[in-house]
């Protein structure tokens, strides 16, 4: 199943996915496991929820749009999922939408938060309920490739984010009618 929508191609030798109108993929694809559950508004696991945590390992691509998850395996139900960099929500105290977790055991984390747009949750079936705002953590696997640690991750998603937002071409507006006095 497509959560959010992602249309797949076979093609070899381009994208495993059909891109947006100018969607260009920025940097490698490293390969990473993906946590995601739903929040309350402060951020607090929402465990009363009636959507399951998801957790799949997979490709990562990072495009100038959105950022592109392709489960490795066949065995979870979800075989990808498409986060718009519009989706992204900062808390009060963050300064960019995507953050660390380093806890004291374990892999270290980019974290961040989304909401599910309202056309997406047609394609979502029983995931990501679009009431509730979701997180998600992203933790490296083996065979990332360029891709060291997640320092670089970090600052290659925030790259392009920042990027597409200066690339946007401002809408045009309606001429105004000359004054002549």
């Amino acid at each position: 199943m497509s959560v959010n929508g992602l249309t797949l191609q076979n093609s070899a030798g381009s994208l495993p996915f059909v891109p947006l109108g100018d969607e260009v993929v920025s940097g490698p694809t490293p390969v990473v496991k993906v946590r995601l559950w739903p929040v309350t508004e402060d951020r607090k696991p929402l465990r009363k929820s009636s959507t399951p945590d998801l957790e799949f390992p997979g490709r990562l691509f990072i495009t100038s749009q959105r950022l592109v998850f392709l489960n490795s395996t066949n065995t979870h139900a979800v075989r990808n999922l498409v986060i718009l960099y519009r989706q992204l929500t900062l808390s009060g105290t963050e300064q960019t939408p995507i953050g660390f977790g380093m806890p004291w055991f374990g892999p270290n984390y980019l974290k961040f938060s989304f909401n599910v747009l309202p056309e997406q949750s047609l394609h979502n079936g029983p995931w990501l309920d679009p009431i509730h705002a979701w997180q998600c953590e992203l933790t490296l696997q083996n065979g990332s490739g360029p891709i060291r640690d997640l320092f670089q991750l970090h600052d290659l998603i925030n790259a392009v984010m920042a990027s597409s937002r200066t690339s946007v071409p401002p809408e045009d507006d309606e001429q105004l009618p000359q004054y002549t006095p």
